[in-house]
């Protein structure tokens, strides 16, 4: 995983402006209709926190990194199901520029760990 260091950029960039890619789309569908069965929800729980929540945690170290990184799985799932449901967010090209900073702005926040401060 890349540093820290322009983080947010890179990951609002691929949420908001990257075209997205069938077979994340498809992952996502397939956790989204496994985490609603009694007999699947366990292993998409399981899965996503060894595989995403972890890592995410490590990444971002410090106090309330476990609060932190379920807050960007949180905004990076719902900017992804707008996405797909309206490809460019329903904003014109200087809108989505914007957003694109906004996002990156607030990433870098919960990245940095002062989200969680008093």
């Amino acid at each position: 995983m890349e540093g820290r260091e322009g983080f947010g950029e890179r990951l609002a960039h691929m949420l908001a402006v990257e075209p997205m890619r069938d077979d994340k789309l498809e992952l996502i569908l397939i956790m989204l209709r496994s985490a609603s069965s009694p007999k699947t929800a366990e292993a998409v729980r399981q899965h996503s926190g060894a595989s995403f929540f972890g890592p995410l945690e490590t990444f971002m170290g410090g106090e309330n990194a476990a609060v932190r990184a379920r807050l960007l799985g949180c905004l990076m799932l719902g900017a992804t199901m707008n996405r797909m449901m309206h490809e460019d967010f329903m904003l014109d090209d200087e809108q989505r520029r914007e957003l694109c900073v906004e996002l990156a702005r607030t990433i870098d926040h919960y990245v940095s760990g002062d989200v969680c401060e008093g």
